[in-house]
């Protein structure tokens, strides 16, 4: 299989991206305003998706919310990880999560965090994603 390229979505990839998120949890795309729902998703700033292509197909989706804590620390939630179930199994997963995790530490390098809570939200997000894997079929 050739590499998937990862990249940030747009709004021209909310069609597949909602037929992607289907195969992880059903509802009734026809019925969203998808405008509305691109305005108010751009809007929020510490959501970050990306999606990843093979032969111009979106094939993976994922997100990381990245937030400041009242601590002073970071904290980074990987969430909606889906990759197409014609292509699973390939390490596409992991791949996506890797990336995610590119994204939440120049999130939070940009956030003036210091290295050990970037390595503390890398490791947090290797732990979680190695638990999931260990209880999938």
């Amino acid at each position: 299989m050739s590499e998937v390229i990862f990249r940030n979505i747009e709004k021209k990839d909310l069609d597949q991206v909602f037929v992607l998120l289907n195969q992880l949890k059903q509802m009734d795309i026809d019925t969203v305003d998808k405008d509305s729902a691109w305005n108010d998703f751009i809007k929020n700033t510490s959501s970050n998706s990306i999606v990843g292509l093979y032969n111009d197909k979106i094939v993976a989706y994922g997100s990381v919310v990245v937030e400041n804590k009242v601590r002073g620390e970071v904290a980074g939630h990987i969430e909606d990880i889906v990759v197409d179930s014609e292509v699973r199994g390939k390490m596409i997963g992991v791949s996506l999560i890797k990336e995610l995790i590119k994204v939440a530490e120049n999130k939070s390098s940009s956030t003036d965090t210091d290295q050990a809570q970037v390595d503390k939200l890398e490791a947090q997000k290797t732990k979680q994603t190695s638990e999931h894997y260990d209880n999938c079929p």
